[in-house]
């Protein structure tokens, strides 16, 4: 059974992917950026050397996201900006993250991009590099989706899709 599960998975994953891909249409955000924010493997908390997880990873990411909403929101309650998160590692084993995000309304583009730079430099596991680009066309998209054996993760959890809510 479980080897005609996985064919079954493997022979959908073309459809899975469309599926994905429309599911985060972000053509009616407003000035969508793409990031990619790459983590340390290992970072020193009191005085010992600590190797991440995969749930160091999701909850870096949920704090970072905590500490961008809160420059860019204040005191005007919780308010959520528009992201779709994937994790994946690249060749050397190095973790990062691919996160789709919405810029503010009320914030300029040097504004908001700065704001997300120094807003990963504050977290414990984020790395010095960070990219950020703005994200033009779907094809971002259908990149973060690009394979299922490459160890890619959508992060479910750090995704924020307000039209989904209800």
């Amino acid at each position: 059974m479980g080897d005609k599960s996985v064919g079954r998975i493997g022979n959908n994953w073309k459809e899975l992917r469309l599926a994905t891909e429309k599911f985060v249409n972000f053509s009616a955000w407003n000035d969508p950026f793409a990031l990619t924010l790459t983590h340390k493997r290992a970072c020193r908390l009191n005085g010992l050397l600590c190797y991440a997880s995969v749930e160091t990873y999701c909850s870096n990411l949920k704090h970072y996201m905590r500490i961008v909403e809160g420059r860019v929101y204040g005191r005007r309650g919780p308010q959520r900006l528009k992201r779709f998160p994937v994790l994946e590692p690249d060749a050397q084993g190095r973790v990062h993250y691919h996160l789709l995000i919405e810029t503010p309304c009320h914030l300029s583009r040097p504004e908001f991009i700065l704001i997300l730079g120094e807003s990963w430099r504050k977290t414990h596991w984020g790395h010095q590099h960070i990219d950020v680009r703005p994200a033009v066309s779907e094809g971002w998209v259908h990149y973060l989706t690009k394979s299922h054996s490459a160890g890619t993760n959508i992060d479910w959890e750090n995704t924020y899709l307000p039209e989904l809510q209800a």
